[in-house]
């Protein structure tokens, strides 16, 4: 099923904090913060059927404007740029619509650049937006190639764009500054082999920005490794993701949700969707405390630490696969089902820490090929004397216990022996 509609969402209801447009399109414009100023893009000799090269005129349009910003106001038509469009942190780009005003972009860089990116110190307050226009590319096989990029900045607001045949439709880059406390919202995607990626550094993520109403749709020729959204390892967290779909990254290694992991704590997607994507959603291994709310819970693979996975089947208990120590303690924050490795000697199961009231916590052990490793268990566990480990080389031992704060322990109430690996 295509997922398209959710686009239109709510039709005619302001965005939350929308900026207010005041008169025609000749008249004043009220950008963030009360400033005012526009220019219209005709008025610099741009064509708009899809011939010559608009670079200057555009960036005369750009530079026409007030030191403190404003907007430059594009007209219907194809306008063919070969030249990235660097708004910054006061300038706006302004379309009359999805479709109707088209920007094609034929360079191999950013067709249009959010942030100053050669900022040093702290990141700075954006007082501009980039909206109701396409971005259309050269072909997503032509590498480096971005449709947006939002890079070192606050508050950036990206709405209602349309972006088409570049290898990256959206990429936000903190980079060695943060991205944070803005909203992309009504973005849809087509003939792209990445839809959205977040990226940084360990100490500069991406923080606090909200997505929503947004499609990222893949390409007919299912290139490998491709995905809709990305969160990659370095720690970004507390972004917001609603109604948010991907669909049809379907090459090897594809999908369509991928938070991969070392750290991105926090982020929540709610009432998002993938389908016809290779994998719909990982959660990679050290992906910490992400909530997924309301989406096709059978489609999320939970690698990860201590995330929350909640459909209509219920609540997902999350797990935490670890490796083989001689001691080891149970973090219940950290995940409630355990998968411990190939035990290559004795084990001592120590007593969990973190633990609440009426909460369950499963354990699984894996026999190396030599057998024999015996576990031990702490003070705390009172396991049934039928449950005894099968200790021959390559079989696994499964155990489940619930937590009675009562009497503080861990009473076992299944378990399976003997299994197969």
């Amino acid at each position: 099923m295509n997922r398209r509609s959710l686009l239109h969402f709510a039709p005619g209801l302001p965005l939350l904090g929308a900026t207010t447009l005041k008169g025609t399109s000749a008249g004043p414009l009220t950008v963030g913060g009360g400033v005012t100023g526009t220019v219209r893009l005709e008025d610099y000799g741009v064509t708009t059927n899809d011939t010559g090269d608009n670079s200057t005129a555009i960036a005369n349009a750009l530079a026409a404007l007030p030191a403190a910003g404003g907007a430059v106001l594009c007209p219907a038509g194809t306008i063919r740029y070969a030249s990235s469009i660097d708004l910054g942190l006061t300038k706006s780009l302004v379309g009359v619509g999805r479709g109707v005003t088209v920007m094609h972009y034929t360079g191999s860089a950013h067709a249009v650049n959010i942030g100053v990116p050669g900022q040093t110190g702290a990141p700075q307050l954006c007082a501009n937006f980039l909206e109701d226009l396409s971005i259309v590319g050269d072909g997503l096989t032509l590498a480096g190639s971005i449709g947006v990029r939002i890079i070192k900045c606050l508050n950036p607001s990206v709405r209602r764009i349309r972006i088409k045949t570049l290898e990256t439709a959206m990429r936000l880059d903190a980079s060695d500054l943060w991205v944070a406390d803005g909203q992309v919202a009504e973005i849809d995607t087509n003939e792209v082999k990445f839809g959205l990626l977040i990226t940084g550094n360990t100490s500069k993520q991406v923080n606090q920005m909200t997505f929503t109403m947004c499609y990222f749709g893949g390409s007919a020729t299912s290139p490998a490794n491709a995905y809709g959204i990305k969160i990659d390892n370095q720690l970004h967290g507390g972004n917001t993701f609603v109604n948010v779909h991907a669909e049809g990254f379907q090459g090897a290694g594809s999908k369509g949700f991928w938070v991969a992991g070392s750290g991105d704590p926090g982020n929540i997607f709610v009432g998002c969707g993938s389908e016809a994507c290779t994998q719909n959603f990982l959660l990679d291994s050290g992906a910490v405390r992400n909530t997924v709310l309301a989406f096709q819970e059978d489609n999320v693979v939970d690698n990860g630490i201590a995330n929350q996975v909640i459909g209509m089947s219920g609540r997902r208990d999350s797990q935490r696969y670890s490796p083989y120590s001689p001691s080891f303690t149970p973090d219940l924050s950290e995940g409630t089902i355990k998968h411990i490795d190939t035990m290559t000697g004795a084990m001592t199961v120590n007593n969990p820490i973190n633990m609440q009231r009426g909460q369950h916590l499963y354990l699984y052990f894996q026999q190396d090929a030599t057998g024999g490793r015996v576990i031990t268990w702490g003070t705390k566990y009172r396991v049934g004397a039928n449950w005894v480990p099968v200790t021959t080389g390559g079989k696994r031992n499964s155990i489940e216990f619930v937590y009675d704060d009562l009497y503080d322990l861990w009473i076992q109430v299944g378990g399976a022996t003997g299994m197969a690996a």
